[in-house]
């Protein structure tokens, strides 16, 4: 055991499926891990050395011969969901339900969903941020284009579509706009979208707050289906964090006002950010998981 702020503190290694530049990896392993001297990330893949701790972390999934290794050793297991995986693989979602000590999800819907389905009460701990790589916000001035931002996986890109009639609603009522897509497959062009420019940009850890933070607003609208309703929001958390205001493309009456007024935006955008400060800071992520393990 190691002492943080002169308590005495447990280990914990976060088990991720990717890199630090996954969403999943970064804000339910990584920015976690990097809260206390005793805990690690660490990334499943190939031949890799997993650190001896009191308590592991599955995010995801995991290969279960590895979780019963480790049960075997009497170490504790929780196993953390942000996505609904027991709707696609119920028979390996059942087995990991089975095999460890308790379940976290990362926002209430589908703690609720999962808790439901397994039986297992599960606990929430909401995907949070790394308040220190959100160093710059946008300074809301008038702007002409009105420069929109998404981003995010380039398979859900599907979420743009329902937001297009609000970019052509504004554009027809004389607004000029531009949008950015931000993901992972900039060489991919839409094969529909809106009539305004479009432009794709790759996302990168290292470039995303200054991408962020040079346009207007970002344009994030709900994935669609039951899927979107187990979500988590953490894009719009990051937005935020950007000093930026979100249009979900659901209210005209906002969209118009995000487009026309500057005072609302920034208004809007300090609303978020004040948010996120308060609520969504990675610490507090740290804090409830030392509840979990004591």
């Amino acid at each position: 055991m190691v002492s943080y702020n002169g308590v005495k503190m447990t280990s914990a290694t976060f088990l991720t499926n990717g890199p630090i530049e996954w969403a999943s990896s970064r804000y339910r392993g990584y920015w976690i891990a990097d809260c206390r001297p005793d805990w690690h990330a660490i990334q499943l893949k190939g031949q890799v050395e997993i650190p001896e701790s009191d308590y592991y972390v599955i995010i995801k999934e995991a290969p279960l011969n590895l979780i019963e290794q480790l049960k075997g050793m009497s170490k504790r297991i929780y196993w953390d969901v942000c996505d609904p995986v027991h709707w696609f693989s119920p028979d390996a979602a059942s087995a990991m339900a089975l095999l460890v000590d308790g379940i976290v999800a990362s926002n209430p819907a589908l703690a609720q969903d999962i808790s439901g389905w397994s039986g297992v009460p599960t606990v929430c701990i909401p995907d949070r941020l790394d308040m220190e790589h959100y160093d710059r916000q946008r300074a809301h001035t008038d702007a002409e284009p009105i420069r929109y931002i998404w981003f995010g996986a380039a398979q859900n890109r599907s979420a743009l579509y329902g937001a297009y009639a609000i970019l052509e609603r504004l554009k027809a009522s004389g607004y000029k706009i531009e949008l950015t897509i931000m993901d992972d497959r900039p060489d991919m062009s839409l094969h529909y979208g809106p009539s305004c420019p479009v432009y794709m940009k790759r996302w990168t850890l290292q470039d995303e707050v200054e991408v962020l933070s040079n346009h207007d607003i970002a344009l994030l609208p709900k994935y669609p289906g039951t899927w979107g309703q187990v979500k988590s929001n953490n894009k719009m958390l990051s937005a935020w964090a950007c000093g930026l205001p979100v249009d979900d493309a659901e209210d005209y009456r906002k969209s118009l006002d995000l487009a026309a007024v500057i005072d609302f935006r920034h208004n809007d955008s300090q609303i978020g950010l004040d948010l996120v400060r308060d609520k969504y800071n990675i610490e507090q992520s740290a804090v409830e998981w030392e509840a979990i393990f004591s």
